[in-house]
């Protein structure tokens, strides 16, 4: 069996058989290829820009998000893709841009545009045994991440910052707007490039494939002598 996340791993574990971690993968080639469009999708606004991107629902803490505008009135706050929720008091912000959703072949040019990347879920049963996928693609492009405290996402310390508490989440910011060097956005690619999806089914298949190994013994089409 596979898990999204660790704490998945831990809690559903079989009763019979393995259990393995399978982390989260991004199309490299995606994110990390060709050249930033000479268009820039966010030109023209006020920086830094603090991006979201991906659904929001209710595991979003659009109250966070609203508190972190209202902090930094200076900052414009990007937030792309479809709302499951009642978006009215973020989208009333006067530094908030809701650019709703995005082609998915754009979406890097949107995400290169980040000066900060957030992930502000709400801290609960569901999201503690989450892994977002933004995450990485953040990292492939090399943007600084700001998060609320999950498991996962702790894992990527110091090249994500977390904010336990709302406040520290909201202070985390001002400091993330910083950490924009080139060397900075390098090591973050050079973590990105661990989880491509190459790379992440590479490792599920050699588990696979030791798994049917050691099922068929030494009579299974595996083994040399059975050949």
């Amino acid at each position: 069996m596979f898990s999204v996340s660790r704490q998945l791993q831990e809690a559903r574990r079989p009763r019979t058989g393995e259990s393995h971690f399978l982390p989260q993968g991004v199309d490299l080639d995606h994110f990390q290829g060709g050249t930033p469009d000479a268009d820039d999708p966010l030109a023209g606004m006020p920086r830094p820009i603090i991006g979201f991107h991906g659904l929001l629902s209710e595991w979003i803490d659009v109250d966070l998000m609203v508190r972190c505008a209202n902090a930094y009135p200076s900052m414009t706050f990007v937030v792309i893709g479809r709302c499951d929720v009642d978006p009215t008091a973020l989208a009333a912000c006067p530094n908030v841009r809701m650019l709703g959703p995005v082609p998915y072949r754009d979406l890097p040019g949107y995400i290169r545009g980040f000066d900060v990347g957030l992930i502000p879920f709400r801290v609960n049963q569901l999201t503690v045994a989450s892994n977002p996928l933004k995450l990485i693609e953040y990292l492939a492009l090399g943007v600084p991440v700001v998060s609320t405290d999950l498991p996962e996402v702790r894992r990527f310390q110091p090249h994500v910052t977390i904010g336990e508490d709302p406040d520290m989440f909201i202070a985390a910011l001002a400091g993330a707007v910083g950490h924009t060097s080139e060397a900075a956005r390098s090591a973050r690619r050079q973590i990105a490039e661990q989880y491509s999806w190459r790379s992440v089914t590479e490792g599920m298949c050699a588990v696979i494939e030791r798994v049917d190994a050691a099922k068929h013994g030494s009579t299974g089409p595996h083994n040399e002598a059975g050949r």
